[in-house]
């Protein structure tokens, strides 16, 4: 008991504010703090220069990223799609186990949460309470990006 009365006192300032950040991206939404501060753990913080390539198409999708700061562009042949802090990339690779479709590259100087698929799944069991919500979270967003190429 003491343990984690020091534990939550002392708890570093710096994986304090990545949980804080991380709580307010949508596919987190609902996950409790001591998830949350699993997956600060496991976060990877990585900065990219203004043009500097993130990904390109073809590459293995084994990471998913959350702009933090700056912001990035992700595009393919027919369309581009402009990023800002607190929004996701590589998801949808990520989740399939396909190589990425498209390029995605920073738009000025920005600063990336990158979260790998092998530390994820030692962090979230697809079968525990935080994963299930995980996947409905996923699966909610993946719906409503369906829902808006409706007519």
């Amino acid at each position: 008991m003491l343990k984690k009365i020091f534990r939550f006192i002392f708890m570093d300032a710096k994986l304090q504010e990545t949980v804080d950040f991380l709580r307010t991206i949508v596919i987190f939404k609902g996950l409790s703090t001591r998830t949350l501060r699993k997956i600060a753990l496991i976060v990877f913080e990585k900065r990219y220069s203004d043009g500097e390539i993130i990904y390109e198409p073809n590459k293995n999708a084994d990471v998913f990223y959350i702009v933090k700061e700056g912001l990035v562009r992700v595009s393919n042949e027919s369309s581009e799609k402009i990023l800002n802090a607190g929004e996701f990339f590589g998801l949808s690779a990520f989740f399939s186990g396909k190589n990425h479709d498209t390029l995605a590259r920073a738009g000025k100087n920005s600063t990336l949460f990158l979260i790998y698929r092998v530390r994820l799944n030692d962090v979230i069991s697809p079968t525990s309470k935080s994963g299930v919500k995980l996947m409905n979270n996923i699966v909610g967003l993946l719906l409503l990006k369906i829902k808006s190429l409706e007519i």
